[in-house]
Parts: structure tokens; sequence; C-alpha cells
């Protein structure tokens, strides 16, 4: 899939040396280890991002055709959610409180019940675009990489700002918004605002997934402390 992005978008790949010590390579031959590092996220840095989010979500249709990736238009973006919330109700709401099940249930409610927030424009997306996902060479402040293209598959151009939004605000969302240049709904910060609240829940089904009672927890403490 990366070869067919080339064109449109930057590439980028993770390696790991013999102490399992993460060195992020970009095609562009910068390497940077670790994490983001304090400060990458500048004006400058947004407008970039931004650029690269429409580029990918422009990505045409008959390219991505030929990817195999998988397709999820509204009706089956709804789908998916649904069943993601089929999960919360059998694996969370038994063990909180009454009043974080209320919080649980109005918060997938007001989301699912919403006939507007199935009406998007489905785009190609990279689905995971947490900001340690993006490489920013720290001297010339470019992006030079985008990496973890595992979760990339055709949905709501609105989940690729989650990250964003969570890490470093709606300001700096809204940095990147105004280099996007492709037009958006009118629901899409509600939906953005939803992706975001309900990554907790995504921590706790991959704790349980891999069998690490760890992340179920702390997940389930994010939640709960971002409700107060």
């Amino acid at each position: 899939m990366l070869s067919a992005l080339m064109e449109y978008v930057p590439e980028g790949i993770t390696m790991a040396d013999k102490a399992l010590n993460l060195v992020r390579v970009s095609r562009y031959g910068q390497k940077l280890l670790g994490g983001p590092y304090e400060g990458m996220f500048t004006e400058d840095v947004a407008a970039q991002i931004g650029t690269f989010l429409h580029s990918l979500h422009e990505f045409p249709w008959d390219a991505v055709s030929r990817l195999g990736l998988e397709v999820l238009k509204p009706d089956r973006w709804r789908a998916e959610y649904l069943d993601f919330y089929q999960w919360v109700q059998e694996s969370v709401l038994p063990v909180v409180s009454g009043e974080i099940g209320k919080m649980v249930r109005n918060l997938w409610g007001a989301f699912l019940n919403s006939e507007t927030n199935f009406q998007f424009e489905a785009a190609l997306i990279h689905g995971d675009l947490g900001v340690e996902h993006i490489l920013i060479d720290p001297v010339s402040q470019r992006l030079v990489g985008v990496i973890d293209w595992g979760d990339a598959r055709i949905g709501d151009p609105a989940l690729d700002f989650t990250g964003l939004l969570a890490s470093c605000g709606a300001d700096f969302v809204r940095q990147v918004m105004g280099s996007y240049a492709r037009p958006v709904d009118s629901r899409f910060w509600e939906r953005m605002a939803f992706y975001r609240d309900i990554l907790p829940f995504r921590q706790m089904r991959y704790g349980l997934e891999i069998g690490d009672e760890r992340y179920f927890v702390e997940g389930l403490q994010a939640f709960e402390s971002s409700r107060e």
C-alpha cells in the first residue's frame, strides 16, 4: 500500500535496534529516537499535517480499489461502532458504578442515535494517527514521515484528527484544519470529540484482547477521570 501512497503522502518506517530501542527512519534519511519531542507541534508543522491529511483523504477512489483495503462507508461504519458498543455493554458496564454507567450509555447513545453522525463522505484514512506516528525533523521542522499504517481503510476522515485533538488540543487542530482545504460536514468536530472520548474504551478492549488487565484498569480510570 505504501508504494501506492508515495505519490500523495510521506512514507516512513519503524525499525528497532538490538536493545529494542525504536529508531524511526523516514524516506528523507532523517532519524528520530523515541517519541515526539517537546515543542515539535508548531503552527508550521500544523500546516504540513493539514496538507498531508488533505492529500490522504483526497486519495483517488480508483487507486483505493486496487489496495484491497476494508471499505467502511457510513452504514458499515455505524455497524462497527454498534458492535463496539455491544462489547462495552458486556465487558465494561457490569463493572462500573451506576453513575459512570449512565455516563457511558449517554456518550455512546448520543453518537449512535444521531443520523447526522453517519452522513459523512468516506475517505482513505490512516486510522491510528497518534502523535507518536507523525515524524518531524527537529532541525528543519519538516514533516518527514507518517508510520504505522496497519489500520488504514476507507472510513470517517474525522477519526484521523482524534490523536491530535487528544494530545495537542483543539487550538492545534484548528491550525491543522486551516491547511486541510477539504470541506467538512456539520458534525465533523462532534465525531472527532467522540472518537477522542472513547480512546479509554479502546485501551480497555486491547487489554482484554492481550490478557493484560492493567490496560483495562488504566483505561477505566482514564475514562472516569475525564468525566470528573
